[in-house]
């Protein structure tokens, strides 16, 4: 790699580049093998050429990863300009080629050209301001809500996406949409969110669950809720370990007020495992015979899991006169109370999957919209109101006539 590729000496010219050279040493260290210990006397300044390294830090007895870095970055300069010890440890994941650059040699960089002083002290304060932001994002504690439906088709990912879109109507709240429907997830289509990041890739590629390394992987949806998409592929789901999807999780609880997810129908361990870990599951269901049926298997199997009864909230959609069986009959049927019921607005909801538009926001002066928003205002204990909807005579003589 040349000097000049590097972004702390990319504005040098070629003389300073030159006596640069004359002062770094190249080295090569194996797999494994530690470049310095956390406690260290700090005699060197490291830049990376090739592999990855990790910096990692000795807490209450837990060493803890705190970044990995590539090609292009360096490390071990805060012992350096503070005449202290190291503060952290320093690791090969990979061969490892670096540049290094003693103590004494440094200082002399350092004065060959200004620039590099101030692009090394930026580098440092961005460090500083990326850890400052994670731990003050770290003191919340995310509500995780699960949205689950024994039987496809009974609009379970287009609820999660509306409960989503919802709590982000509340500007103080930082919301999170899960795609865990791994091999048919569509949410992305849903909420017409183009993103070229999956849960696939973010398994695949990062190593080090942080924050800083899972953001890249967020797709922003609907002006300022967050989404992390199903894989692209059906196959790429078998990259998604469940150990993966925890941990990724853990940290988004800690930016996150909200995480909404999407589940399959059907009790895979990446459900469960969200379901498990669940401070509220959303049960959607509509009045199909079939669907009623497989509630009653699914309450079944959550009861032998041990689930308080308060945790699990049982959502009636499609609700209307069609059915054969009028509502306490079907909570005979399912052994549970219905807490919430919404309106049958299939052309709604149909025409807000289509342009990938929440219903909320497409269709503000629907029956279906204030029924929804009425659930999350007391699932969330939130506050929502029904979007203000001005409406032309025409507009009015229309749903006068449809008895809107």
């Amino acid at each position: 790699m040349d000097l000049k590729q590097i972004p702390i000496f990319s504005s040098l010219n070629d003389n300073h580049v030159e006596k640069i050279k004359e002062i770094v040493e190249e080295i090569t260290i194996p797999k494994g093998s530690p470049i310095f210990k956390q406690g260290d006397f700090g005699d060197a300044f490291y830049i990376v050429i090739s592999g990855k390294v990790k910096i990692s830090k000795v807490e209450d007895g837990e060493d803890k990863t705190l970044a990995l870095l590539k090609e292009g970055e360096f490390f071990g300069e805060m012992a350096l300009l503070e005449e202290a010890p190291r503060s952290a440890s320093a690791t090969c994941i990979d061969d490892c080629r670096l540049y290094k650059i003693t103590q004494k040699n440094f200082g002399y960089i350092m004065l060959l050209n200004p620039a590099i002083s101030l692009k090394i002290m930026r580098f440092m304060s961005d460090r500083v301001r990326k850890s400052s932001v994670v731990s003050t994002v770290a003191e919340k504690e995310g509500k995780i809500i699960s949205f689950f439906s024994p039987k496809g088709g009974s609009g379970c990912s287009t609820f999660a996406a509306n409960f989503a879109y919802g709590l982000s109507m509340n500007k103080d709240l930082r919301v999170l949409l899960v795609d865990l429907d791994l091999e048919f997830g569509s949410l992305d289509m849903i909420l017409d969110a183009k993103h070229d990041k999956s849960i696939a890739d973010l398994a695949k590629e990062v190593e080090i669950k942080n924050f800083e390394n899972i953001s890249h992987y967020l797709a922003s949806a609907c002006d300022s809720m967050k989404l992390l998409t199903a894989p692209k592929k059906p196959e790429e789901a078998e990259l998604v370990k469940v150990k993966d999807v925890k941990e990724i999780l853990e940290v988004l609880k800690g930016y996150f007020d909200y995480i909404i997810i999407d589940t399959p129908s059907s009790f895979t361990d990446h459900a469960l495992m969200t379901l498990d870990i669940a401070y509220r599951i959303i049960l959607v269901i509509n009045s199909d015979i079939i669907c009623l049926r497989n509630t009653r298997k699914c309450f079944d199997v959550m009861k032998s899991l041990e689930y308080p009864e308060n945790k699990i909230i049982t959502v009636m959609n499609r609700d209307d006169n069609l059915s054969s069986m009028p509502i306490d009959e079907i909570e005979k049927f399912i052994k549970t109370k219905i807490a919430h019921t919404v309106p049958n607005e299939y052309i709604t909801m149909r025409k807000s999957t289509d342009s990938g538009v929440p219903f909320l926001k497409q269709a503000p002066a629907s029956p279906i919209t204030a029924k929804f928003l009425d659930m999350i205002n007391k699932i969330a204990n939130q506050n929502l109101q029904v979007p203000k909807v001005e409406t032309n005579f025409f507009d009015s003589l229309k749903n006068l006539v449809m008895g809107k």
